[in-house]
């Protein structure tokens, strides 16, 4: 039952994403989310030269809190070839300085910014905190789904 609440409160701070509003696969991505400094930057403007990688996350998410650390450095590792790790915060409640603090503490390699409305994750078609979504260059979607087969959606 406890799950059950925590998907329906996570689902709300998502929004409902209808397939209508979602890019389809090979579609360009827009919108405009704020970085940790509270300026508005496109996807455009964080510095992908070969393509970014959206990793999901609020702050009372367990299952976000397990691959953070993962994250952290795959970002490390995958700045060398041109590939943009960035970690959106879609948590309601949170705010924008202590999810960018846990960012720094647990995944300091990211590129954090908070989507306050909601419009990425709506544009990628992200129903769920610990989704991973993958663009291009362009950026145009090539991937959406869990970031390997180690946690399932449920903890376990």
């Amino acid at each position: 039952m406890r799950w059950l609440a925590l998907s329906v409160a996570l689902l709300a701070s998502v929004g409902a994403v209808s397939q209508e509003s979602a890019v389809a696969f090979g579609g360009r991505v827009e919108a405009v989310v704020t970085d940790r400094r509270w300026q508005p930057r496109t996807l455009d403007e964080l510095g992908a030269e070969q393509a970014t990688v959206l990793f999901f996350t609020t702050s009372d998410c367990p299952l976000v809190q397990r691959y953070l650390p993962r994250i952290g450095k795959m970002a490390a590792t995958m700045a060398a070839r041109g590939v943009v790790v960035v970690a959106v915060d879609v948590g309601f409640g949170d705010s924008l300085v202590d999810a960018a603090g846990e960012i720094v503490i647990k995944a300091p390699a990211c590129t954090f910014v908070k989507d306050y409305d909601g419009s990425l994750a709506r544009a990628c078609g992200v129903d769920r905190t610990a989704c991973a979504v993958v663009l291009d260059a362009e950026p145009r979607l090539v991937y959406r789904g869990r970031v390997d087969d180690q946690f399932g959606y449920a903890g376990a």
